[in-house]
């Protein structure tokens, strides 16, 4: 697989979080802190505060900006390979609306089990810096 470089003007990222919440194609916006904009690309692993929980993504577009007033920051990019490129990621849209079933949950389905267990594992993993810094948000 062919990824483009990291972008350091990308100030903002759409995810794909695995959560039940419809058959549209439903994005979260999420702020990249400034140490995260060289290893992010499209497709890369994150961890990424949901509501009262940590979760993980897929990181879907990079851009400059966001419609969102207030957002929350990624928490860490996991993987320093992205684990989905372009054309897979066009394929989970075309599933996700193919078979009305929300992005983030396609996404799970076609990482292989032991991407997301370990995910998991490295989701408990945060430092605990982290979590205070994404609390004080």
């Amino acid at each position: 697989m062919i990824f483009d470089a990291p972008t350091t003007d990308a100030l903002f990222v759409e995810v794909a979080v695995p959560v039940p919440i419809g058959p549209e194609l439903k994005f979260f916006d999420y702020k990249v802190p400034e140490e995260l904009r060289t290893k992010i690309f499209e497709g890369s692993l994150l961890s990424v505060p949901f509501g009262a929980r940590k979760s993980w993504g897929i990181a879907w577009r990079l851009k400059s900006e966001s419609k969102e007033p207030k957002l929350k920051s990624i928490s860490d990019v996991l993987y320093d390979e992205p684990l989905l490129d372009a054309e897979h990621r066009k394929l989970a849209e075309y599933l996700a609306l193919r078979y009305f079933y929300p992005i983030g949950e396609v996404c799970e389905s076609v990482l292989p089990a032991a991407v997301r267990k370990a995910s998991k594992k490295l989701l408990l993993q945060v430092p605990k810096e982290k979590k205070i810094k994404d609390k004080a948000e």
